[in-house]
């Protein structure tokens, strides 16, 4: 089938009339198991002439398509992908996620390349880790962004898997690029903060999805890479520079609402997020479970010692900010400010440092999210459900 007739093939699946969408959809199936056909829709999706909204559901095709057919279960009769079609798949699916600037795509394609890595990394696919790192590498910005969103996808795929010795090497290979990366981001943002351009997402966005990827790494387990010092300072060091830097008024949106969903606002949610982690599962020796003594106790007690006052004494500096009117914090980055505060009750170290500014702590940041005020009675009376969504989620 030529790109043409495939293509309007799937112009039909969103028309208005459900007989030719439903024609449509019949067709597809027909052709779907002929080998090429994957191949065909990554020339399409390419194409930035074509109709966005056909390169739209061809991707949104193909992701489904990979997902059910990649690997089918025995016990279907699901025709499995053929191995040329997987080729090209592979050779595909990095130039095009640098290519492309729509982000329902670039969702779609994420998801792709995430069941793709399932299945073939590393056996089948053993040069997966040498293609991120060249985007990475890239002075290419829209190749680095295409990295980090690959870094993301591929930390993903395995991020449940107990003791995974492949994740653990994913972190070796990958952390340390991606913490570099987003310390010069921010540093050349520092240094240029009075001239950022309020309409420019990349580098918050780039920033974001490298916080997220390093989270991602250490939702179940802290490897032994990023327990030590070489990973755990600079990314550290990150980290409280993305919470101590300052976002210039001209990058954020002046209504509160619309600044809560601010690119900028994510990647210090994500780095207050981060921290937390580390400390909650990972850094409080006093709430280690015995089965995780063994391997994080060392680490506990370091950082529990070194870092946790460093963190405390930095939030307590942003909560002064913000009770003074000096800065703004979103409703999320305070949240992970509360749990952060409630962790260090349980250590008698981080207790001490907390207890002298517990009373000022209560009085004007603790107090003042509990009250029952005219915007929160106006929401009360608009949407009580909303209420009890956002006062829970407080």
């Amino acid at each position: 089938m030529d790109l043409q007739t495939l293509s309007n093939l799937f112009a039909t699946t969103f028309s208005p009339d459900p007989n030719v969408r439903k024609a449509g959809e019949l067709d597809i199936r027909k052709v779907a198991n002929e080998e090429g056909i994957i191949t065909a829709l990554l020339q399409i999706i390419a194409t930035d002439s074509v109709d966005p909204a056909i390169r739209q559901a061809c991707t949104v095709w193909l992701k489904n398509r990979v997902i059910t057919h990649y690997n089918p279960d025995k016990s279907t009769d699901r025709v499995p992908i053929a191995q040329s079609d997987r080729q090209s798949l592979k050779a595909a699916i990095f130039p095009l996620l640098s290519a492309v600037t729509s982000h329902g795509i670039t969702v779609q394609l994420s998801n792709t390349l995430k069941t793709l890595v399932i299945n073939d990394y590393p056996d089948n696919w053993p040069g997966l880790l040498g293609d991120v790192k060249r985007l990475l590498a890239s002075s290419e910005v829209r190749e680095v962004h295409a990295g980090c969103v690959a870094s993301l996808e591929i930390v993903r795929a395995f991020r449940f898997r107990q003791k995974s010795d492949i994740l653990s090497g994913i972190v070796v290979e990958l952390m340390p690029t991606l913490v570099q990366i987003a310390t010069q981001m921010l540093h050349s943002v520092s240094n240029a903060s009075s001239n950022i351009n309020p309409s420019s997402q990349e580098i918050p966005t780039m920033l974001h999805l490298i916080l997220k990827t390093y989270k991602t790494s250490i939702i179940v387990n802290l490897s032994t890479h990023q327990q030590s010092a070489d990973s755990l300072v600079p990314w550290g060091q990150l980290l409280f520079a993305v919470i101590n830097f300052e976002v210039p008024q001209v990058a954020v949106p002046a209504d509160e609402e619309e600044r809560e969903r601010c690119e900028w606002w994510k990647v210090k949610k994500w780095a207050y997020g981060i921290l937390f982690r580390l400390f909650h599962r990972y850094g409080n020796p006093s709430q280690l479970p015995s089965t995780m003594k063994k391997e994080y106790k060392t680490f506990a007690d370091h950082f529990v010692t070194m870092f946790a006052p460093e963190i405390l004494n930095i939030y307590l500096r942003q909560v002064e900010l913000f009770v003074s009117g000096r800065a703004w914090l979103s409703k999320k980055c305070q949240y992970q400010i509360f749990q952060f505060f409630t962790e260090c009750v349980k250590p008698k170290s981080t207790w001490k440092l907390l207890k002298p500014h517990f009373e000022s702590l209560v009085s004007s940041f603790v107090f003042p999210q509990l009250s029952f005020t005219a915007a929160k009675e106006e929401l009360w009376t608009n949407d009580p459900v909303d209420f009890v969504r956002t006062s829970v989620g407080e």
